[in-house]
């Protein structure tokens, strides 16, 4: 898929010098749930459908001695898919990771699996930043192999609510073509 980028130019005053800045903003909708997905929510009477994140798997995210899938804090597309009280029980508690067990509907949409969702503190050292990741774990690696999820597909995953408990579906957007599958020109 191309994507066409609007550009909008602005001029800029510095040291009494005009230049110009390019601004590039992609146009693209917002993704959309896929309907089959949406069904089978609404079917479990889910409510407050949000996308939480998408990406393109890495070499970790499918690695069986990994187990997990990272979220960076800042690739969270809607930071309100948790409540407060469910974002203060993530917080480390005496110095140990807390986790929340969550229902998730896996890409075939067949199947839910359990899955424990984390806050994780990464890189802190010597007064250095903090960055913050949300992991996915139990079962990952079976919903991985389940599914075929292999590095470079990217995936999505989308927050609901069923009964005001929260659950998660893990959709395939885009598949890899695998060397053998290439298209004949």
């Amino acid at each position: 898929m191309v994507k066409k980028m609007v550009v909008s130019k602005k001029r800029m005053k510095k040291n009494k010098k005009t230049t110009t800045c390019v601004l590039l903003e992609d146009p693209a909708p917002a993704p959309q749930l896929p309907a089959h997905f949406r069904a089978k929510i609404e079917g479990l009477n889910g409510s407050e459908i949000v996308l939480v994140f998408q990406k393109k798997l890495f070499d970790s995210d499918v690695n069986k001695g990994q187990c997990r899938l990272l979220m960076p804090h800042k690739q969270i597309k809607t930071h309100g898919f948790l409540t407060p009280e469910e974002r203060d029980g993530l917080n480390k508690i005496m110095g140990r990771i807390q986790h929340k067990e969550v229902l998730m509907i896996d890409p075939s949409c067949q199947k839910e699996w359990v899955v424990s969702l984390k806050i994780w503190e990464m890189g802190k050292s010597n007064n250095h930043r903090v960055n913050y990741m949300y992991s996915l774990g139990k079962n990952w690696y079976k919903i991985v192999q389940s599914n075929g999820l292999k590095t470079g597909m990217i995936v999505q995953l989308w927050a609901f609510r069923v009964e005001s408990n929260l659950r998660f579906a893990l959709v395939k957007v885009e598949t890899l073509l695998e060397e053998n599958d290439a298209p004949l020109d």
